[in-house]
């Protein structure tokens, strides 16, 4: 057993706990006032729960409402891929799914709660330092396939003529998502979004690039509601 000889006055100074990187085993139990746990291959120490943890504030239930409803988007993409991809890490530490649910919370809700909704227009589905797409914009073939259109600027910054597309089509309804990466390039200035049977519903649509190593992405893009 190990013993630990952290008090809580401790954690009034360091509230999200200590961790300790190069620890080769650490602590991971719970023993007094304190709570040992390993997250993404860091030992963390922090305060147990108390009673007043489970106090549901209209600020706690807030949270936990936002939560609820970027966890029904990012599901749309669970068992792919996807965010791994389209988020880059940067040099950050977690997991593309983390980093997607940040840009989530902090930048695509709107009202207050419980009349709280997603903002989106200002949903992200990439996010990087690459130039985003300029003049973007999405139809309704008629035929099952969203067609995007663009304007070509692999010349400006960064940006390369074989960019990687992506395409993304979310169905509120459904709480699903058609998406394709690569198929067209960033030079190409138009691509096709196969809709797969979905045409009889309506859907947000956004576009985003993505380096041919991908290791940096584009902000996305907003199209429309098509």
């Amino acid at each position: 057993m190990v013993q630990i000889g952290i008090d809580r006055d401790f954690f009034k100074k360091n509230p999200y706990g200590i961790n300790f990187p190069r620890h080769p085993g650490g602590f991971i139990d719970r023993n007094g006032p304190v709570t040992g746990y390993r997250r993404n291959g860091v030992t963390i120490i922090r305060t147990s729960t108390c009673k007043k943890d489970n106090i549901k504030t209209v600020r706690r239930l807030a949270q936990y409402e936002k939560v609820r409803l970027c966890n029904h988007f990012t599901r749309a993409f669970a068992g792919t891929d996807f965010l791994k991809r389209t988020f880059p890490p940067h040099g950050r530490s977690g997991s593309g799914y983390n980093r997607a649910m940040s840009a989530l919370m902090h930048l695509a809700k709107q009202g207050t709660y419980p009349d709280l909704r997603h903002d989106y227009p200002s949903v992200l589905v990439s996010k990087g330092l690459l130039p985003g797409a300029a003049n973007a914009h999405s139809e309704r073939d008629g035929n099952n396939h969203i067609v995007f259109n663009w304007e070509d600027n692999s010349e400006t910054g960064t940006a390369r003529p074989d960019d990687k597309v992506i395409l993304v089509a979310y169905f509120p309804e459904l709480q699903q998502a058609v998406f394709s990466i690569g198929d067209t390039v960033r030079a190409d200035g138009n691509a096709t979004l196969d809709l797969h049977g979905m045409k009889s519903y309506q859907s947000h649509s956004w576009i985003g690039f993505l380096t041919t190593d991908e290791k940096d992405a584009a902000h996305s893009v907003y199209c429309r509601w098509v």
